[in-house]
């Protein structure tokens, strides 16, 4: 591996961007290096990481102090990626999709409520007149590949695992990835 020497001040802006007890100065330089290849569309997102792990999604592991890289939902990249702000969009998704509250119910299994709810965990999605309520990142996950199998939609999702006590693979990235056909049919690769 070789070694680089850097300015001290550009060391403190990489310090700034660093995630205390996760992030090392390599890390920071790699999200830098994602962000910028993304922004002029060279690489769709999580292709330039170094996955360790490809996730199935019938069967995610335990999900627990993950931190999500990057996402896409079909052709979307979602902007600052986090597991509830996932479930959000496909929310969203599955509404315009069923056209329906009552359908929205059946094809999502979080817990969704028609109208605005704040308490209980519960924020609302004014785009769609519903309030969803906040799931860990494995009920999130779950909840995330039924609608989308549901509403026929492809997922891609990359992942690190915190350096935390309780995390089922400390450091490494996974990926999840579904594609549904024409058919509506999912394939994993």
């Amino acid at each position: 591996m070789p070694d680089i020497s850097i300015e001290h001040t550009t060391f403190e802006r990489l310090k700034r961007l660093a995630e205390p007890l996760v992030d090392n100065a390599d890390a920071v330089v790699r999200r830098a290096l994602d962000a910028l290849e993304s922004q002029d569309g060279r690489q769709p997102a999580g292709e330039s990481l170094d996955v360790d792990r490809e996730i199935q999604p019938s069967q995610p592991p335990n999900l627990t102090h993950t931190k999500i890289l990057s996402a896409k939902i079909g052709s979307e990249v979602i902007e600052r990626p986090n597991w509830n702000r996932l479930l959000d969009r496909i929310v969203i998704l599955a509404m315009r999709h069923v056209g329906k509250f009552e359908r929205l119910v059946q094809t999502c299994p979080a817990n969704i409520v028609q109208g605005q709810k704040t308490d209980d965990g519960y924020h609302f999605l004014q785009e769609i007149n519903v309030s969803v309520q906040g799931l860990s990142a494995h009920e999130a996950c779950s909840a995330l590949i039924d609608t989308a199998r549901r509403i026929n939609i492809d997922l891609e999702i990359v992942f690190r695992w915190r350096e935390k006590e309780g995390a089922a693979h400390p450091g490494d990235i996974g990926r999840l990835r579904m594609n549904v056909t024409a058919d509506g049919k999912s394939h994993y690769r």
